[in-house]
């Protein structure tokens, strides 16, 4: 099931970036059949086979970024309410230190 981006988080984050590794998966099955194979492969669908690989990973790619960079967003606006309290420590720490 494909979830949208608005009904996305970081399990699901997570997964994206553990399938950006089936590339490894999808080459060693490309080149158990390059090389165990009684018929040889031809040119073109050597070059099919490794441009298709490309492109998904790609796409995988693509998706990651999209959804880390909305995950991001949503988190940033959301749930981000500054600590006063944090950041008058802060602010007198700063001063006291610059002394």
């Amino acid at each position: 099931m494909v979830k949208l981006f608005s009904q996305y988080d970081r399990f699901d984050l997570e997964q994206d970036i553990i399938k950006c590794y089936d590339v490894c998966q999808n080459i060693d099955n490309f080149l158990r059949k390059f090389f165990d194979d009684p018929e040889p492969m031809s040119e073109d669908e050597v070059y099919n086979i490794v441009s298709g690989i490309k492109e998904v990973h790609s796409i995988q790619v693509d998706r990651l970024f999209d959804g880390f960079n909305n995950l991001r967003n949503t988190l940033v606006t959301e749930t981000y309410t500054p600590d006063t309290e944090v950041e008058t420590e802060v602010k007198s720490t700063k001063k006291r230190s610059s002394k």
